[in-house]
């Protein structure tokens, strides 16, 4: 992690058909964006098919328009053979209002050990908008939910 960010709160869950990870993060004067990278690595808990993930999210800030973009990547690092369903949700919030002003869905069937979910977003927020959150924290909730795939 660098200073820009903080993961305040990581929780999870499973079902028998489901596992669900949500991380919060704080991250501090996204309107000033260049190239900021957050990595994390996960295990889901379930005690029917345990699988391991890695998700990067890349935020970069254009010159020209000032916009903040953000490419997502949610790879499968196990080595199991099961293929499972996966849905990438990000959300991003004001500190003080914890309303979302933007919110995405990505999704994926059939994940078997290596592959990969990418999702872009262009512009979290118009540029003006960003600038008024300047110096200021915005909430970036990750939601990874993991399905199982039956096998009949």
């Amino acid at each position: 992690m660098t200073e820009n960010e903080e993961i305040v709160i990581i929780e999870e869950d499973e079902t028998s058909e489901m596992s669900k990870v949500r991380h919060t993060i704080h991250a501090n004067n996204l309107a000033a964006a260049y190239n900021w990278m957050f990595l994390q690595d996960y295990v889901t808990k379930s005690k029917i098919l345990q699988t391991s993930w890695r998700y990067e999210m890349t935020f970069d800030q254009e010159l020209d328009t000032g916009n903040v973009s953000c490419s997502i990547n949610l790879k499968r690092t196990d080595s199991k053979n099961r293929p499972v369903n996966s849905v990438f949700r990000i959300s991003f919030s004001h500190y003080n209002y914890r309303l979302p002003f933007y919110t995405e869905t990505f999704n994926k069937d059939n994940m078997l050990q290596g592959d990969e979910l990418h999702g872009y977003i262009t512009e979290i927020m118009p540029y003006p908008n960003m600038m008024r959150l300047l110096e200021q924290v915005i909430i970036i909730d990750v939601f990874i939910f993991v399905r199982f795939v039956n096998q009949r």
